[in-house]
């Protein structure tokens, strides 16, 4: 798995890397499931055919996670998302890892203390 943007550890270990050729353009295709459990964010995406971890790539940008993954079927080669993180999202502790077809990433919700 390639990530980019923030630092998001990373399950899988790879040595490849890949980026979409242009800018990533939100395309809703690709299935997520998000929860809020614990104090964590978590958000589950489909990683569809290839299974290969190699052809996920992740990256926060401006509050928001980026998930690009490399499919042979689809039109541009690339399925993508954009899926909005709560504001009080600490994207300095987020972690992914991938199974079974399944990207997990775990955001940590930080408490807000009100003055």
């Amino acid at each position: 798995m390639t990530v980019a943007g923030e630092r998001v550890p990373d399950v899988a270990s790879t040595t490849a890397c890949w980026a979409p050729q242009s800018s990533v353009v939100v395309d809703h295709s690709l299935r997520v499931e998000e929860y809020l459990a614990d104090g964590v964010y978590l958000i589950h995406v489909a990683v569809p055919d290839s299974g290969d971890p190699r052809d996920v790539n992740l990256s926060i940008v401006s509050g928001r996670l980026y998930v690009a993954v490399r499919d042979r079927h689809a039109v541009r080669g690339v399925l993508d998302r954009a899926i909005p993180l709560p504001p009080s999202a600490d994207t300095s502790g987020v972690t992914a890892r991938y199974a079974a077809g399944i990207v997990e990433v775990r955001v940590p919700i930080v408490a807000r203390v009100s003055a």
